[in-house]
């Protein structure tokens, strides 16, 4: 049975006693004809087994592109290719979201020009989005956004790097990073403090340079 919890977050809010997080452990113990699989959408501690899918590597992404890219007539140039792995980032929903926006190639070869407008008129599509999430965003975590979009870093925590976008210190900014690690924003430290939603980061980008 495999269980996908959207929005998984917002349970804290109308489970705070931990009675239907423990009704569910209870019937997973109690079923053991029933092997159980549970997808969230958000980093939650709520005491059940968890196990994060950061992610895909280039070469794993790199196979699935050019299979599918053939199938929709794309020959597609090693620029090309590069271009897109730096777009989609691991993202396997915006790599499939700009395969979409490419469309059938009839033969031709797919030139790096074709991929940046893909990946530009896809950020335009998500512009309304994105606008919405921000502002309902706290400006510390805004700003940790933006500072990772225009300057990416394993190190957020480091003094020159604070300093140099007039970031908050101390439990402040770490307090940023765990709520936008839980939102789904933003990986951990395992990942490097990437911006989890590629199309977002190269929004902000846009947005601010």
């Amino acid at each position: 049975m495999v269980v996908v919890f959207q929005n998984f977050l917002h349970m804290a809010s109308w489970d705070r006693q931990g009675r239907w997080r423990d009704y569910l452990q209870a019937e997973i113990r109690r079923q053991t004809d029933v092997s159980y699989v549970l997808i969230e959408t958000a980093v939650v501690d709520g005491g059940l087994p968890c196990l994060a899918l950061g992610p895909l590597a280039d070469r794993a992404l790199r196979a699935w592109l050019w299979e599918r890219l053939g199938e929709v007539g794309w020959a597609v140039t090693e620029e090309a290719m590069a271009l897109f792995l730096s777009y989609a980032q691991g993202h396997f929903a915006d790599a499939m979201a700009l395969v979409r926006r490419l469309g059938a190639g009839e033969g031709r070869s797919l030139e790096p020009i074709q991929v940046q407008a893909a990946a530009l008129g896809l950020v335009e599509d998500l512009a309304v989005t994105f606008e919405s999430l921000i502002l309902l965003l706290p400006n510390t975590q805004v700003r940790v956004l933006e500072s990772l979009a225009l300057d990416p870093t394993p190190q957020p925590h480091a003094r020159d790097y604070i300093r140099r976008h007039h970031l908050s210190r101390g439990g402040t900014l770490q307090g940023a990073l765990a709520s936008l690690e839980q939102k789904g924003l933003l990986y951990g430290a395992a990942q490097g403090y990437r911006i989890a939603l590629p199309m977002l980061a190269l929004w902000l980008k846009q947005r601010l340079v």
